[in-house]
């Protein structure tokens, strides 16, 4: 079964951008304008997403370099959200800590082949996921240190390091960031189902196997 883009597609596009705009008139909520932007901002970078991975899903190299452009992407897309900007480097650091062990498991026991049309799909949604998990801690650890400023300086004076007061202070906060992201864990199957690119490696996977694929999301 396939889905072919075309006026039923654009209509239920544009109904939903409406059914949005509604939402935020009804409820007075600022930011009517940037909901359109972002549509047609999504809808943009989606169409040309898809024409550059349908170029070069054949190819292992580019479809590598691709997967490389997206990871940059999500970098900088969670340092301005997070509003630090200079700390690009600890971010991409930190991302890749949690990418790259996942990265290996999944294909060093062969989850899914070695080719663009199955690494695309799978590690775009962990680089997404990924970067969804950043946003949220970094900006609950932002937030609790301007809340408890007071506590960082008890722990300061009581003669901790830096470092030390600021994790006092983090740690605590860290789980609170990760719900979303475990919730979805927690209702897998029963909730929440793996993403629909997911169909880009069920093609090539015997149907016996397909219980194995999705349980790699």
């Amino acid at each position: 079964m396939t889905v072919t883009p075309g006026w039923p597609v654009a209509s239920a596009i544009a109904l939903l951008v409406a059914l949005t705009v509604g939402a935020y008139a009804v409820g007075r909520l600022p930011g009517i304008l940037g909901t359109v932007v972002a549509a047609a901002r999504a809808l943009g970078q989606l169409s040309l997403a898809a024409l550059v991975i349908t170029a070069v899903i054949d190819n292992l190299a580019l479809s590598l370099l691709v997967l490389a452009l997206m990871f940059t992407v999500a970098v900088v897309t969670t340092v301005r959200r997070v509003g630090a900007p200079s700390a690009w480097l600890w971010a991409t650091v930190a991302m890749l800590a949690g990418l790259v062990p996942v990265a290996a498991i999944i294909l060093l026991t062969r989850t899914i082949p070695p080719r663009g049309i199955a690494l695309i799909p799978v590690f775009g949604i962990l680089k997404g996921n990924t970067m969804n998990g950043h946003t949220l801690v970094c900006r609950r650890a932002f937030a609790a240190l301007s809340e408890e400023r007071e506590m960082y300086d008890a722990w300061l004076a009581l003669g901790f390091e830096r470092t030390q007061a600021i994790g006092r202070i983090v740690h605590r906060h860290v789980p609170e960031a990760l719900i979303p992201g475990l919730d979805q864990v927690r209702t897998a199957g029963v909730v929440t189902l793996p993403g629909p690119s997911s169909g880009c490696s069920s093609a090539e996977v015997p149907r016996p196997r397909l219980p194995r694929h999705k349980c790699s999301y």
